[in-house]
């Protein structure tokens, strides 16, 4: 009934390889195996970016987190992908800056 209540979120842990020490990482990864494979947390999900540090790597796989996690490796992504992306948030962004300012849309980016 409770997870009824409480909506969906999205929790990011950016940059977990820069953890300092294997320790704090193996306590953040065990507890979160241990609250989202016992079913507590369903309206929860977890982004986490790390780079490929081998204590983080090491924990997904132990804690048995690997199970249930979706990896995204950036570097095997396709460059002209990441830099279509790229532009179009910066598009999106800036075109909204420039609403907010109350700029108006003649003026254009330099290519």
């Amino acid at each position: 009934m409770r997870e009824r209540m409480f909506p969906r979120c999205l929790v990011v842990i950016d940059a977990f390889g820069r953890v300092q020490g294997d320790k704090a990482t193996s306590i953040i990864l065990s507890a979160l195996a241990i609250f989202t494979t016992r079913g507590r947390l369903p309206p929860l999900q977890f982004l986490v970016t790390s780079r490929p540090v081998p204590a983080v790597e090491r924990g997904f796989h132990l804690t048995g987190l690997i199970r249930d996690t979706n990896v995204l490796v950036l570097h095997n992504i396709p460059l002209e992908i990441s830099q279509k992306d790229i532009r179009i948030y910066l598009t999106d962004r800036l075109s909204a800056i420039a609403r907010s300012f109350g700029l108006g849309p003649g003026l254009r980016a330099r290519q």
